[in-house]
């Protein structure tokens, strides 16, 4: 007789570990809260589904053991995603190293495994809220398993797998549940914060710069030491930025103001000449000369955006209407160091529900990362966003949902198994 399994969360790594342990001889049930499946993952990628990245080196995960994300995705690396996709009939898309469904749809991701799942026999219940997990044992003993207690009745398993998410987005079924199923089992929980979302800032200017993008370069400071850079099109708000530089640093800055520490950020409007604030004074001297008669108001003017260019003029201290011939060195200085770095503090980062995963969760060094099993309570496994892993911006949070979630789908099915990583990730 093959093992019961109980999957909890019909989210992307549920799906996939509901999936998983069907194809491995399971008896599965699938429990999802919401009344469809695979309500998050229809939305990402705004939903045109950008389902996992050909430019997987294992790095572009963040948690507490650095290896055990890595040891994860290799196992499960990019064409195995593209190949098990294919072979439900989703075809891919590729966006540079970004890979996408050719209908540009989310929704056929999970219209696709919905599919599977039924083809399989796997037994779906949805509306089912689960309101307490514990150990159980059969009546001499031999055989342990689970009983899993929801407002549709009580279901027993020899296996169960958490994949509840995390809390960004709670609309869609992410409100931190499993984080409290998890710690019932005495797993530690690191402390959930938003990531990949915006960063508000404390300066006054933002409303001039609103609606404005630029390519630019940030660094995230915290407490005076750099903590994560990136570059691209940056995104400005009323309230700060925005855009997938911002996205890419924002977990750093949410894990430092959690703890109470000096979040700085320091943005470059010409990333090229970060290094070279001399000849940059130079270039503007030349601008001066050759913009003598003009305002200084445009003297920026097809240097940067004209928002952002009447922003940093009014930080700079300069009055609108001043000849731009008539502007001093010290002015120019000022206007140099505003371009390539500004700085300003960082107040706080939108909440989950404006962040697209989260950073945190169950902690990776109580789970055997061949398996996604638990080692505190045996039969207990994990895959997703539950896990205190988080992605950076390109599909890595779903291509580690498909990857822990065969994992823990296999493991659960099959007491015997362990992922061997068989390729290195290119």
């Amino acid at each position: 007789m093959g093992r019961t399994v109980i999957v909890i969360g019909g989210g992307a790594a549920g799906l996939m570990a509901a999936i998983s342990a069907s194809r491995s001889g399971a008896e599965v049930t699938l429990l999802e809260k919401n009344e469809r499946l695979g309500k998050k993952l229809s939305q990402t990628g705004n939903g045109r589904g950008n389902y996992t990245n050909i430019l997987l080196l294992g790095k572009e995960y963040r948690c507490n053991d650095p290896a055990f994300p890595s040891d994860i995705v290799r196992f499960f690396p990019p064409e195995k995603a593209i190949s098990f996709f294919r072979e439900l009939g989703v075809i891919p898309k590729f966006r540079g190293t970004y890979v996408y469904p050719a209908s540009e749809q989310a929704s056929c991701l999970t219209e696709a495994l919905e599919e599977e799942l039924r083809r399989l026999g796997v037994r779906i219940i949805s509306k089912a809220n689960v309101l307490s997990a514990s150990p159980r044992s059969d009546n001499n003993g031999s055989r342990q398993g689970f009983l899993i207690h929801t407002n549709k009745g009580d279901f027993c398993g020899d296996a169960v797998i958490l994949s509840t998410g995390g809390m960004a987005h709670p609309e869609t079924g992410s409100d931190g549940g499993g984080y409290r199923l998890a710690a019932c089992f005495k797993h530690t929980i690191v402390q959930p914060v938003p990531a990949l979302t915006s960063l508000q800032c404390g300066g006054r200017y933002y409303k001039e710069m609103a609606g404005a993008r630029a390519e630019a370069s940030i660094c995230l400071e915290v407490d005076g030491s750099m903590a994560a850079s990136d570059r691209g099109e940056l995104q400005f708000t009323d309230y700060g930025i925005s855009g997938i530089p911002a996205f890419q640093v924002s977990r750093f800055a949410s894990r430092g103001l959690q703890i109470g520490k000096d979040v700085k950020v320091h943005i470059s409007f010409l990333p090229d000449w970060e290094n070279c604030r001399g000849r940059l004074r130079d270039e503007l001297k030349k601008r001066k000369s050759l913009l003598k008669d003009r305002p200084a108001k445009n003297f920026l003017m097809g240097f940067v955006n004209s928002h952002i260019a009447f922003a940093l003029m009014q930080l700079a201290g300069i009055r609108m209407d001043k000849a731009s011939g008539k502007l001093n060195d010290a002015e120019l200085s000022k206007l140099a160091g505003l371009l390539t770095d500004l700085t300003d503090n960082v107040i706080s980062v939108n909440p989950f529900s404006k962040s697209q995963c989260t950073a945190g969760g169950v902690s990776t060094r109580e789970i055997i990362p061949g398996r996604m099993e638990s080692k505190l309570k045996k039969n207990l496994f994990f895959a997703g966003e539950i896990v205190d892993v988080d992605g950076i911006c390109g599909g890595y949070n779903l291509h580690f949902a498909w990857a822990s979630g065969m994992i823990a789908g296999k493991a659960a099915a099959c007491p015997s198994f362990s992922a061997k990583v068989t390729a290195q990730v290119p």
